[in-house]
């Protein structure tokens, strides 16, 4: 006998699986805080890149400068005559306070050229608070050049900071402060001082950056006595 039973017929929604709500908004929260913690790994990567690069770069331009500074001081010695003929105080080179004094370094070597290191200003900070100090260098070729070359114009003066470095503070400490190498007339011909010059130079410098977060500050300190001790 032939069964004609009816064959089920299927429910096309009761039993289909899938997502329930609760599941789906669990897997947006946990995709979305992935993400939230992919993102700040991202830039917490690029804000220490972009950080070390910055103190490379400001360490790099300070020992570029100290290290020229050094060499000079090395080959030569404190140009005494310069200041005293300008009626510069050397106590004042150390004075933090820029508007204090002329911050500049002169030295003068065994053939009399003159080397001149001179922080000025040059505009205003990033912040647009304060002034921008860079440090120049001008050079006096006394068989080639005009000896006024870098006194009487400045156009022969070049900056050897970089671009989007503040000096901060370029400091000098000269020691004898009197000129241990020319003879006094009113001392009777005797020598103002008897020791070996030297001279402390402080160089403080920072990175002029309108981000504020990546502004740091790198100091260099040495203390240079010359190789020449000419009587």
């Amino acid at each position: 006998m032939i069964n004609f039973k009816k064959k089920p017929q299927r429910d096309p929604f009761g039993k289909r699986k899938g997502f329930t709500l609760l599941e789906l908004l669990i897997s947006v929260s946990i995709f979305s805080i992935t993400v939230v913690i992919g993102v700040n790994l991202f830039f917490n990567i690029v804000g220490i890149q972009k950080r070390t690069s910055y103190i490379q770069e400001i360490q790099g331009d300070a020992r570029y400068v100290m290290e020229e500074i050094v060499r000079q001081l090395r080959q030569g010695y404190l140009d005494y005559a310069y200041y005293s003929d300008r009626g510069i105080s050397l106590d004042d080179l150390g004075n933090p306070d820029p508007n204090v004094g002329n911050k500049i370094l002169v030295t003068k070597d065994l053939d009399n050229n003159i080397f001149y290191f001179e922080q000025v200003v040059e505009g205003t900070l990033a912040d647009g608070l304060t002034d921008r100090y860079v440090l120049e260098n001008c050079s006096v070729d006394i068989q080639n050049d005009d000896l006024d070359k870098c006194t009487k114009n400045k156009d022969n003066w070049q900056t050897i900071t970089s671009n989007e470095v503040h000096v901060k503070n370029f400091l000098i400490f000269p020691t004898p402060s009197a000129d241990p190498l020319t003879l006094d007339e009113d001392l009777g011909y005797q020598y103002q001082a008897h020791d070996q010059p030297k001279v402390t130079i402080v160089f403080q410098t920072e990175i002029d950056h309108k981000e504020k977060k990546y502004k740091m500050t790198t100091s260099l300190q040495t203390t240079v006595s010359s190789r020449i001790y000419a009587r």
